[in-house]
């Protein structure tokens, strides 16, 4: 996913590469701070929601890994399943920070 956003780049122009990781990395924090908001609140819609949205951010990106993980936390949140998904929600914010780390290592 990064050789294809890198074949966007134009010399002399700001990187479209390290602008998606910037906008991916601040959305991903506020996501994942909204996925621990709604699982406090017990709030079954509003964690599809953010995890829906998270999903497909680091799908954008290619942090498929993360994503796969988010598509499961969304079913287990639309099925009101919230006590399965502690475990789940920690592991996406790490995941979260190692993609970032790696995507912006290969940027």
């Amino acid at each position: 996913m990064i050789a294809m956003l890198a074949e966007l780049r134009i010399p002399g122009q700001p990187d479209p590469v390290r602008e998606i990781l910037e906008v991916f990395a601040v959305d991903g924090e506020r996501g994942l701070s909204i996925l621990g908001e709604a699982f406090a609140s017990n709030d079954s819609d509003g964690l599809r929601r953010a995890a829906h949205r998270l999903k497909g951010a680091a799908a954008n990106v290619g942090a498929v890994e993360l994503a796969t993980l988010l598509a499961r936390v969304e079913d287990g949140a639309r099925g009101g399943h919230l006590e399965v998904l502690d475990g789940d929600l920690r592991r996406a914010a790490h995941l979260f920070r190692d993609s970032l780390t790696a995507l912006e290592a290969l940027a």
